[in-house]
């Protein structure tokens, strides 16, 4: 897969992945350029995993579309998500629901949305946001132009 320059879609999800195949999935995402789309719902990463793989993110700039549905990354792995997202640009549809993110995560996600104009679709459904985070993120969402 790494040398691989044909694949541009790559579904892995319900695969039982979990942190040390996220740290692999993290090391193709960093040399691999031709992958948009990237599918890994429903597997284990947990926030561990999340990490390493997110760390990425930084640096690739061909990924458009990443499907974590399903994959208890918490707060603390949205915070890291955040964090990489805030240098690439180009990721335009992330799917984040059921991943057991709550207040915290919720807010990280608000502020990022203030100044990324690349996301295009954000999916949060099945989370543990709750009433006043949803109420604070969608404030933020008023200087996002592209959501």
């Amino acid at each position: 897969m790494k040398s691989n320059s044909s694949i541009r879609t790559l579904d892995i999800s319900k695969n039982d992945i979990s942190v040390h195949g996220a740290k692999s999935i993290g090391e193709l995402l960093q040399i691999n350029s031709t992958i948009k789309a990237f599918h890994l719902s429903n597997n284990r990463i947990g926030m561990q995993g999340s990490k390493f793989m997110f760390e990425s993110l930084k640096s690739n700039f061909t990924l458009t579309t990443l499907d974590l549905y399903s994959n208890k990354i918490g707060d603390h792995g949205v915070i890291s998500l955040c964090e990489s997202l805030k240098f690439n640009t180009t990721l335009t549809q992330l799917y984040l629901s059921d991943n057991k993110i709550g207040p915290c995560g919720a807010k990280e996600i608000g502020e990022l949305l203030q100044s990324n104009s690349t996301l295009i679709s954000l999916h949060l459904y099945s989370n543990n946001i709750g009433h006043d985070s949803a109420i604070s993120v969608s404030e933020l969402l008023k200087s996002n132009s592209t959501l």
